[in-house]
């Protein structure tokens, strides 16, 4: 059993399984927030629009 020398190869691993899973989750809050700010954009163009031809 090499453990030692394995063991940085693991940590390496671990790291950017980790790192990538930071960046994923980062762009999924971002794209979430992104749309909930188009939808609400889009309601207020409406209302607007709504109004304006009334």
């Amino acid at each position: 059993m090499r453990v030692k020398e394995l063991l940085p190869q693991f940590v390496m691993l671990l790291t950017m399984l980790s790192t990538t899973y930071l960046i994923l989750g980062f762009y999924r809050v971002v794209l979430h927030f992104d749309k909930v700010g188009n939808a609400k954009h889009l309601d207020t163009t409406n209302k607007i629009n709504y109004h304006t031809r009334r």
